[in-house]
């Protein structure tokens, strides 16, 4: 056993129409169903009978974010106190059937069971409960995935949004890099994007780089941005069609960074999962276009063939 998480009160929350206790001592909702790891094994993601979805740090063992999963009070569960006025001592009156529109034989030939607890799930006065089926990590560990009582619930890691203010000075302006990309200071333009943190600079100042100068650059770039670097050559793979310009970039810094990269795997197992998809995605769709090609012209072939043999039997039979 390498080591335990306390959750209960992390994933505590919410009280159910019926219930007699408070959120804070209802012991329904202190339990994790589904548990899922990042691609690098350094979080972990739970969810359960609750309407929060937690993510730990696996091995500090800390709460690093509490998510929940909905906010519609039509479901059960969501509100942490409910209204004293609908709870009587008989339950809630949610759940009481005032209605007189019903005869006395539909009620006796209802199908509830004496002790079911779901009911007739038909009516509009039973409220489903919110709850977390199953929770899983994207393969990039950019996003996650819930499947919730409202559907299946898409979380995702803007990291346009994050800011790293790393070696930037008065200096490191976009007007500063696209006067360096004019001068054709290559290098400088994509060190200084890259500080920034701005997507559409760092595009504008990779696909600047010539070719010729792709080694020189992945050589120049540092660590901290080899991450954001592959994250940017993935996106680029699956939105543009120069995959030759692609793949250069990626063979250079892989080559360069080899050594570093191998001793640091799992802090960049994210950025080589985007890569890896993109490029799977890009030779699936070349491979089925290469075979589509290659029946093409094996029936281009065959069909010239099967009409040359009808004219020099013409012929043979002229000159006879």
């Amino acid at each position: 056993l390498k080591g335990t998480i306390e959750g209960k009160r992390d994933v505590a929350g919410g009280r159910r129409s019926g219930d007699h206790t408070t959120a804070a001592n209802a012991t329904h909702n202190k339990h994790f169903t589904s548990v899922c790891y990042t691609a690098d094994g350094k979080s972990v993601i739970a969810g359960g009978r609750s309407k929060f979805v937690c993510i730990y740090q696996v091995e500090q063992r800390i709460l690093l974010k509490k998510f929940q999963l909905s906010h519609n009070r039509s479901l059960d569960g969501i509100l942490d106190k409910l209204n004293s006025k609908n709870i009587t001592d008989a339950g809630a009156i949610d759940d009481f059937n005032v209605s007189d529109s019903d005869s006395e034989v539909e009620i006796r030939n209802t199908n509830d069971l004496p002790g079911a607890s779901r009911g007739d799930l038909s009516k509009r006065r039973v409220k489903p409960e919110i709850r977390c089926k199953t929770v899983h990590f994207s393969p990039t560990g950019q996003e996650w995935a819930a499947a919730s009582t409202e559907g299946l619930v898409v979380f995702s890691l803007d990291a346009n949004m994050i800011f790293d203010p790393v070696n930037i000075d008065e200096e490191t302006t976009p007007k500063a890099i696209l006067e360096l990309l004019k001068s054709k200071n290559y290098v400088r333009a994509l060190l200084m994007a890259l500080s920034l943190g701005e997507t559409d600079l760092i595009v504008q100042a990779y696909r600047g780089v010539p070719p010729d100068d792709v080694p020189l650059a992945a050589r120049s770039i540092p660590m901290s941005y080899v991450g954001k670097m592959l994250n940017t050559i993935a996106e680029q793979v699956e939105k543009t069609p120069d995959l030759q310009y692609q793949l250069h970039w990626t063979r250079s810094l892989l080559t360069s960074h080899n050594d570093r990269l191998r001793s640091m795997a799992p802090q960049y197992m994210s950025s080589f999962r985007a890569l890896q998809k993109a490029l799977s995605k890009q030779n699936k769709d070349l491979s089925k276009l290469c075979d589509d090609n290659m029946y093409s012209l094996s029936y281009l072939v065959q069909s010239s063939t099967a009409t040359e043999l009808p004219e020099s039997e013409e012929k043979n039979a002229a000159s006879s």
